[in-house]
């Protein structure tokens, strides 16, 4: 997490980015620290969420709501915007998932009423209205639609995943280890190149930021 917030913010600095409106000032309103970030197609703005579900926008990133004073189960810990640019998600540790602009809820989330191995650490949408999100112990949980095409879940780590990142095809996605270049990948999230590093599933597209990686054999978590 910390990773991605130097990076973009690395990135926030050429653009010369200011806040929008009411919703990007930070001092004095901030009941949460900061855990995810997430930029606009355009890449001239981007969000920030709290682990209290408080949003920020920046740049050209529109505010569509948050869970900013709501009660939660569990703090959030992933945003991920839609395909359009015109909504969002915040995703708690527990699973729960909160819909903002044209996002879509998924229906029949089982996740806040399961007793997880470990919390959810990171979210990403697959394609559609799916997300793909990742705990700590490598399980892969998909919701809204997204294909399951396999996790760690139940197989050895020496470090806890940390991020979770879809193809632009829908078709693979890569868990992260904390070991592994978090810059280098957060750098690829942000330019639109693909990485190939730390354990992929499916078929996830050629090209972009090719470092090490593992193919592992499909697992379901």
């Amino acid at each position: 997490m910390l990773a991605r917030l130097i990076a973009l913010a690395m990135l926030a600095v050429g653009l010369a980015l200011v806040p929008t409106s009411a919703q990007a000032a930070i001092p004095g309103c901030l009941n949460g620290e900061i855990v995810d970030i997430a930029a606009t197609n355009s890449g001239n703005g981007y969000w920030l969420v709290g682990s209290d579900g408080g949003v920020f926008t920046y740049g050209d990133a529109p505010f569509f709501g948050s869970m900013g004073g709501k009660p939660l189960n569990k703090p959030v810990v992933a945003m991920a915007p839609t395909a359009s640019g015109n909504g969002y998600w915040l995703v708690a540790a527990d699973g729960g998932v909160f819909a903002f602009g044209d996002a879509v809820a998924p229906s029949n989330n089982p996740l806040p009423a399961t007793k997880l191995n470990q919390p959810v650490v990171e979210a990403t949408r697959t394609s559609g209205n799916g997300l793909a999100l990742v705990a700590g112990d490598g399980g892969v949980f998909t919701l809204g639609g997204a294909r399951f095409l396999g996790s760690m879940g139940g197989k050895p780590l020496n470090k806890p995943m940390v991020d979770i990142a879809a193809t632009p095809s829908g078709n693979g996605y890569w868990a992260h280890r904390r070991r592994w270049g978090d810059l280098r990948l957060r750098r690829c999230r942000l330019t639109g190149e693909q990485p190939t590093a730390g354990y992929q599933f499916g078929r996830p597209d050629r090209g972009g930021c090719a470092f090490r990686h593992r193919r592992p054999s499909p697992h379901r978590g």
